[in-house]
């Protein structure tokens, strides 16, 4: 991925991104897809249907596959404001990582 700043932590996509502030890449298909989706099928493999992906560093523009956590996608779900789990909304409240495991 040309478009990436790998650092120690993360790795920043340095490319084009969304008003989220999300990597966009353009796919073989000419369809627009999110950069950590991409890097993260292409180092670890696909996505499961339903699942997103959590950036555990709380940085949207990263796309390093240590980073990125599949997780159960939350129908109409705000972070707007939220209380947050590793970068994104639960249903549950806010929650640490030992809360996560638990529910694994």
């Amino acid at each position: 991925m040309a478009r990436v700043r790998v650092g120690v932590g993360c790795w920043v996509w340095t490319g084009a991104r969304n008003t989220q502030g999300y990597g966009v890449i353009f796919l073989a298909d000419r369809r627009l897809g999110k950069a950590h989706r991409v890097s993260y099928e292409h180092h670890v493999g696909p996505i499961a249907p339903g699942l997103v992906l959590l950036h555990t560093c709380d940085n949207p523009s990263c796309v390093n596959p240590a980073h990125l956590m599949p997780w159960f996608d939350v129908p109409g779900r705000r972070t707007a404001g939220t209380p947050i789990a590793f970068g994104h909304w639960s249903t549950l409240g806010p929650l640490d990582r030992a809360d996560l495991l638990a529910l694994d």
